[in-house]
């Protein structure tokens, strides 16, 4: 399940790489923010998981992980780009669009064989 986490994470990493204007060329530099991204997204699955799964209020638990997540995003690229909410709310939700199916588990069937293969 991690693999398909990882290729779900970059993804979403690379349609929010369409839209960034970077202030630096440095490779080094985006390929540590591709990395630490990547991570993150991989690691907040199982949180948001967690959270909507142990709450009566699912919507509600969704959201504010999801506010959490998309700031974590926006300061991890405070150094190199001048990252929108709008930016990081596209990279968070798009993540959980294609690791998320109807019933709020990971579908991993789909994932390996469409979005993420």
């Amino acid at each position: 399940m991690n693999d398909i986490l990882v290729k779900c994470a970059e993804k979403a990493y690379l349609d929010l790489c369409r839209t960034i204007k970077f202030n630096t060329d440095n490779r080094g530099t985006r390929k540590s923010a591709k990395r630490k991204i990547c991570e993150m997204l991989v690691h907040e699955y199982d949180v948001l998981e967690n959270a909507v799964k142990g709450s009566d209020e699912r919507q509600s638990a969704f959201d504010r992980e999801h506010q959490r997540i998309c700031e974590e995003i926006i300061n991890t690229y405070s150094e190199i780009s001048e990252l929108t909410y709008g930016q990081a709310q596209k990279v968070a939700e798009y993540d959980a669009k294609i690791c998320f199916d109807d019933g709020g588990g990971l579908c991993s069937e789909k994932l390996s064989a469409h979005s993420c293969g």
